[in-house]
Order: C-alpha cells, then structure tokens, then sequence
C-alpha cells in the first residue's frame, strides 16, 4: 500500500465510487511523472462496472477488496488501452528513471500483451531524467531525427539532448530550473557551451507541453540546414 494513500483526493474518489486507482491515476500516485490529465482514472470490479459505467480498458482480473492503487504492472496494462503514445512512453522512461521499475521487468510484462499494444516500447529510455526530456527525444524521432540523452561533454557535465555533433537541446522542468542558483547556473552553462562551438535551444516546461508545433518547426529548420552535423570548435564530442 502506497504510504499516506488514504488521504489522498484521488484514492478517496476511486474508492468511494467502488474501485481502485488505475492507468495514469495510479502511475503518478506511485512517483512517476504523466503528462497533465484532468481524468480521474479508475478499475471497477465487474459489479462496480455495471453501476458507475465503464473504468479504463484492462487486462487483469478485478481487483482485490483491499487493494486501493493499483501496482505499476496492473496501472501500466491499464494504460496501454488509455493513454497516447507520447504518453506511455513519458511515464515508463518515469518509472525506470525513478527506480519504481526496472527495465527488464517493464520489458517482461510488455512482451506479453497482445501484438500491436506496445509499438511505442521501442522509444522507451530509462536515461531522460525528466518527462520534458522525454517528450521532447520522442517528438524528434517521431520526426525521424535521433537524439542522445544525458550526454557528458568534458568540462560542462552531462546535457539533456545532443542531436548531431553539436546541437544541445536542454529541457527545463519545474522542478529544477526554476531557483536563482539554477538559473544562474544554466546560463553559465550554455554561454560556456556557445563558445565551444555548439548550438543550445533551452526549452521551458511551457513550451514543451503547450507550444509543440512552434517548438518542433523551429528544431526541424535547425536541423534541415544541416547546422546540427558542423563539429564543435573543440572537437567533442
């Protein structure tokens, strides 16, 4: 049971209307991070089902008396059948990176649903350290345009995103980038960066989440132009 569970709105409200919390719900509940979603995300038992009307599709049996939020597996099968894409991906990079599950084990539980339910799995990387970083790596490769995660460069430490030789592209969460000595520090970085010979596009949480096709159109003119393949002044990396 997930510490302090009880007293959240959500848990109260799935288990009040006879279930349990599921799908994108439970995922944020158990630490992950989700893309924004206004749904309340809830399991039924099949009597449950028949009064209060359909919960998420899913792939497990109905859940116990006890249980309140469902684990990562049962949230994650639930998922499959809701959420986007973008959206899975963002919140199995969030599971893994967050220590909730392991690779292997994600990988385990997907290569049993039925064909066709995981073509997203292969975009999954447990290195983005913050679903903006995620979200953004997948809209390039949806775009046909790979990108590497946490990419160490001598003497700056490790960027977000390195598309080409020298295109940095730096995700910027609420979390982390908002204080004066992270701000301080992030603009240090990249004037560092500019003079070495790369090209940095900081993204806010803002624009990635809310202003996808200016933000897109604006990386695939970078990257049209070739500017990404130029070698860094220092010839790294």
């Amino acid at each position: 049971m997930v510490s302090g569970e009880n007293a959240h709105p959500e848990v109260a409200a799935a288990v009040g209307a006879g279930g349990v919390l599921a799908c994108g719900s439970a995922l944020r509940i158990l630490g992950a991070w989700t893309m924004p979603d206004n749904k309340l995300h809830i399991r039924y038992s099949s009597d449950a089902r028949r009064r209060f009307g359909s919960g998420c599709q899913v792939y497990a049996k109905d859940p116990p008396a006890d249980l309140r939020v469902d684990p990562w597996a049962i949230a994650l099968d639930c998922a499959a059948g809701c959420l986007s894409a973008e959206a899975l991906v963002v919140a199995v990079d969030s599971l893994i990176q967050s220590g909730i599950a392991a690779y292997e084990d994600i990988e385990a539980r997907v290569l049993k649903w039925p064909p066709g339910h995981a073509t997203w799995w292969t975009a999954c990387d447990g290195r983005s350290e913050s679903g903006t970083e995620t979200l953004t790596r997948f809209r390039l490769r949806s775009c046909g345009i790979d990108s590497i995660p946490q990419v160490v460069i001598p003497g700056i430490g490790r960027v977000d995103l390195l598309v080409g030789r020298r295109l940095v592209i730096e995700c910027d969460s609420r979390a982390h980038h908002t204080g004066t000595l992270a701000y301080e520090s992030d603009r240090r970085r990249d004037r560092v960066l500019v003079a070495r010979g790369f090209l940095v596009v900081r993204l806010s949480y803002h624009q990635v989440l809310y202003d996808r096709p200016s933000v897109l159109e604006d990386l695939l003119t970078i990257v049209r132009r070739r500017d990404h393949l130029q070698r860094p002044a220092n010839n790294t990396p």
